[in-house]
């Protein structure tokens, strides 16, 4: 444990300057700002940085995370944490703040419905004096094609009219049918052929 003249070696330029390039090699992230720098006790240093967790276009939109690194008296980092994420600026404020579901970008969104996929399933039925003249069913499944796959479903890979390899298959299997085809009628002239010879 370093002590109080120890943790004085350093000044808090360098500290800031150890705990960014330390930071960074361990979340391997940029760190966006640096927001706070205090003695802890005699015994080191606590910095709070930002890092940039998740790059979006606009920048405003990136996700950024508060992070409390504590250092020694050495400016080696013993312990760090995070305190908690928002979009772009929003973590810069001291107190911890919660993010409700209803902030979320529709980016947020859409990536966790794409990543994750929702079911949407409901039925519609017509009647007319208590006689059932329609019902529908209604399956809808959104999910990226990666999440469909991981379930189990690909049939887009098969349809002709949304996939090339699926139009390729399409098309050697005509092919084939054809093939037998030719070969079929052909069969048919030998044999006739041959019973015009014998008579």
């Amino acid at each position: 444990m370093a002590s109080a003249s120890e943790a004085k070696k350093r000044t808090p330029a360098e500290i800031a300057r150890l705990a960014r390039e330390q930071v960074e090699e361990l979340f391997g992230k940029p760190v966006d700002a640096i927001t706070g720098l205090a003695r802890d006790g005699t015994r080191g240093w606590t910095v709070t940085v930002e890092l940039v967790e998740l790059e979006r276009i606009p920048p405003t939109t990136s996700l950024i995370g508060s992070y409390e690194a504590k250092l020694d008296g050495d400016g080696r980092l013993v312990e760090a944490r995070r305190l908690r994420r928002a979009e772009g600026g929003l973590v810069s404020s001291l107190e911890p703040r919660s993010i409700h579901p209803s902030g979320a970008s529709l980016a947020d969104l859409l990536e966790r419905v794409l990543d994750k996929g929702v079911v949407i399933a409901g039925d519609i039925s017509v009647q007319l004096l208590d006689v059932e003249l329609l019902t529908l069913k209604l399956r809808l499944l959104i999910a990226s094609a990666d999440t469909a796959r991981s379930l189990g479903i690909d049939w887009w890979e098969h349809d002709p009219a949304l996939s090339s390899s699926a139009r390729t298959r399409e098309l050697e299997a005509e092919n084939g049918e054809l093939r037998e085809r030719l070969d079929r009628i052909e069969r048919m002239l030998e044999s006739r052929n041959g019973a015009h010879e014998r008579r």
